[in-house]
């Protein structure tokens, strides 16, 4: 997000679009990393009232989940796969045996499947 701000917004939108075209196949949990809001309002100040309205949105239609919590434990049991950046929750997916897909936010197609960059164990 620091590194591609503005391109890392759209692919935030874009990501969410498809996942909520796919509400009835899969649930989204969204699961911003905590310091991510700290660090857009001093790091790139002039993108927090972007960011702050697509997470509104997101919130605000109510077709997934967010989580603010600081539990990521809770996340890790009722996911059955994990789509986003690398974090510390990757290792703990793969750990698992469940589906990790990496994020590339160069792709922004019009499926799904064509969005995503698996990586196994």
């Amino acid at each position: 997000l620091i590194k591609q701000s503005d391109r890392m917004l759209e692919k935030i939108k874009n990501v969410l679009q498809i996942f909520k075209e796919s509400q009835n196949e899969v649930v989204l949990l969204w699961r911003p990393h905590p310091l991510v809001k700290a660090t857009i309002k001093s790091m790139r100040p002039a993108l927090w009232t972007e960011y702050k309205l697509i997470e509104e949105k997101y919130r605000n239609e109510g077709w997934g989940i967010f989580d603010e919590s600081s539990d990521m434990n809770r996340a890790l049991a009722i996911s059955n796969a994990y789509y986003g950046d690398n974090s510390s929750l990757v290792r703990l997916f793969l750990n698992t045996g469940r589906l990790v897909m990496i994020q590339n936010v160069e792709i922004m197609n019009d499926t799904l499947t064509e969005r995503l960059d698996i990586v196994g164990n």
